[in-house]
């Protein structure tokens, strides 16, 4: 574990906590929970590779949203084509297969 981290992480976390709004602005709806964890594994991934600077970039924090989104977009896309496989469309208009 590392202090410098663990300050940085808290003091970031912190102000989220406090700002709900400015969170909602940066991640929608997506999990802050699931956000926050992958926050604190790239910020101790720049701690193991012994990098200068663990504080994340625009760009790292764009990724991570941008992959929570893509989860957020496949769990959508598995729940949609299992709706649409208890439907068969016919001439007659859609049927439930079950």
């Amino acid at each position: 574990m590392n202090v410098d981290a663990e300050i940085y992480l808290k003091n970031l976390f912190g102000f989220f906590e406090n700002n709900p709004d400015q969170l909602k602005t940066l991640i929608g709806e997506l999990d802050k929970d699931k956000f926050f964890s992958k926050v604190r594994d790239k910020v101790y991934s720049h701690v193991d590779e012994d990098k200068e600077e663990f504080v994340l970039t625009k760009k790292e924090m764009i990724d991570i949203i941008k992959d929570l989104y893509d989860e957020s977009s496949k769990l959508t896309k598995e729940i949609s084509f299992e709706i649409e496989a208890q439907f068969m469309k016919t001439e007659f208009g859609l049927f439930s297969l079950n």
